[in-house]
């Protein structure tokens, strides 16, 4: 596991998937899909394709993949303490992943600036179908200062209150990677332009609850 931290008190965890565990959610991620249960009238995604997971995976492949996400936050809680922000709530309540979905995304879909419910979210990378160094190259953004395209961005204010961004510029090499961080923090997907295949990514929320 890697933590990142951003000047202010925030960051984020970024590990890659045991295999396993991706297995069991890609194959979930496609059933989904199958089933056609979407999920987008609950998200503020600009694309097509997004799936409800949750109910897909059985019970005891679901364990794995909560128990592996538990040990991801609890790295975040090491560095952070998050939950020590809520400490009285925090002590009679555990957490429980509680919304699941897959995003189907084509080229220049996008999802914009946003936050989550729930106290943590993370985001797990399965297809990544371009470069963005063949994306910076396009004529719209090659001659720009700061380029977007294809990139995730997560936005936090510095110490003096500006908001500030970390960009996450992805291309295969993210694929199976997962990124682990507060379900208040603001972060957007900028849309792709190089491929036509889909851009595959699962996300979720943990909230506290009574175990």
């Amino acid at each position: 596991m890697n933590t990142i931290k951003f000047p202010s008190h925030l960051g984020f965890v970024e590990d890659v998937v045991p295999n396993d565990i991706f297995k069991i959610l890609i194959d979930s991620a496609y059933r989904a899909k199958e089933l056609g249960d979407t999920a987008s009238g609950d998200l503020v995604g600009n694309l097509q394709e997004s799936y409800n997971m949750l109910n897909i995976i059985p019970y005891y492949k679901f364990a794995d993949i909560q128990d592996y996400l538990l040990e991801i936050c609890s790295e975040y809680e090491n560095e952070f303490g998050l939950m020590e922000l809520h400490p009285i709530i925090s002590s009679q309540l555990s957490l429980e992943l509680k919304m699941l979905w897959v995003n189907f995304q084509k080229k220049y879909e996008f999802n914009p600036l946003h936050h989550h419910t729930g106290l943590y979210s993370f985001v797990i990378w399965c297809k990544i179908p371009y470069d963005y160094r063949k994306e910076f190259e396009l004529d719209l953004c090659k001659n720009s200062k700061v380029k977007y395209p294809g990139t995730f961005a997560f936005y936090h204010p510095d110490q003096n209150g500006r908001i500030e961004e970390t960009c996450i510029h992805l291309d295969p090499s993210y694929e199976k990677r997962i990124v682990v961080f507060p379900s208040s923090l603001s972060h957007c997907v900028y849309p792709f332009y190089t491929s036509d295949d889909y851009r595959i990514s699962i996300s979720g929320n943990l909230y506290l609850g009574f175990s």
